[in-house]
């Protein structure tokens, strides 16, 4: 599955969770308003299914962008002649036998090295801007039925 999908099916979760919240669970009876079991059933295998949803479409997309990085890695590099992926530090391609100075080596280490620097100091994963939307509308939904 691509990270688009993963993107999708967690919004369509956090949807679901959205309206589940908004469900009313209580029915007018001669006694007043009572709480009717079928639809706070409902409600709950509701939210299961939303949070279910949101969960694995952030692992898909989480796991997605895992891939990205590992087919691109930190320590290869394509070769400017053939253009296979050979190691960083190589000094002659295995695959055309192209061969490289000492220059081309040194320069390609320092690119690696501050390429990972930056994945590592990169922004927040998406994932916890999608965790960090989803309590913050479950809140305010909360707060707005005066659950909260």
């Amino acid at each position: 599955m691509s990270k688009t999908w993963g993107n999708v099916l967690f919004v369509v979760g956090l949807g679901v969770i959205l309206y589940t919240l908004n469900m009313k669970v209580s029915v007018t009876s001669p006694y007043g308003e009572i709480n009717n079991f079928g639809l706070m059933n409902e409600r709950q295998n509701y939210l299961i299914l939303g949070g279910l949803a949101s969960v694995v479409g952030i692992i898909i997309s989480f796991m997605n962008g895992r891939e990205s990085l590992a087919i691109g890695a930190a320590d290869s590099k394509k070769c400017p002649a053939c253009a296979e992926l050979i190691k960083v530090e190589a000094a002659k391609c295995r695959h055309c036998g192209e061969t490289f100075s000492t220059d081309d080596i040194a320069e390609s280490l320092r690119l690696s090295h501050k390429a990972e620097q930056e994945r590592r100091n990169g922004p927040l994963p998406k994932w916890v801007t999608y965790v960090g939307v989803l309590i913050v509308a479950a809140l305010c939904v909360a707060r707005i039925n005066g659950n909260f």
